[in-house]
């Protein structure tokens, strides 16, 4: 895979960055992978500026535990599936033990982009349940659930 420092791709990588609510100070963008062949870009991200995190469930305060690489299918950019990837911290919470932290782009326990539910969800408006589990590679039950039961 080749690594892609021209100032285009990364220009519209931050667009894309910004456009699933990740702002500059909290995420840093550190690479952006073009794979031509393979048809696919790849956006490597990481935690920013240092801050306290919260326990998800309570809201309380809870100090940074470890991270877990993880990674998230968004939108076609350029006809390329798009991924993003991140070291996701994971807090202990003196009453919940240790949990990820939420994070902006995604929803919990999803392994795709709220921007690629959204175009899942708009498909799903004026096709088959078969249909869009094809198009974008999901199983059919995934589909059905994401059609009966959409995410907020």
């Amino acid at each position: 895979m080749a690594t892609v420092p021209t100032d285009s791709i990364h220009l519209l990588a931050r667009a894309l960055l910004g456009s699933l609510g990740i702002a500059d100070e909290a995420w840093h963008l550190e690479q952006v992978s073009l794979d031509a062949e393979q048809g696919s870009i790849e956006l490597f991200v990481s935690p920013g500026r240092p801050v306290l995190h919260r326990c998800h469930r309570c809201g309380e305060p809870a100090g940074t535990y470890d991270s877990r690489p993880r990674s998230w299918r968004h939108t076609d950019v350029w006809g390329y599936a798009t991924t993003l990837r991140a070291q996701v911290p994971r807090v202990r919470c003196a009453v919940h033990g240790v949990q990820q932290i939420d994070l902006p782009w995604t929803r919990r326990g999803s392994r795709r982009t709220r921007g690629r539910e959204a175009e899942i969800l708009y498909w799903l408006r004026g096709a088959s349940v078969r249909r869009v589990a094809r198009r974008f590679d999901l199983p059919w039950a995934l589909a059905a659930r994401l059609r009966d039961d959409p995410p907020e």
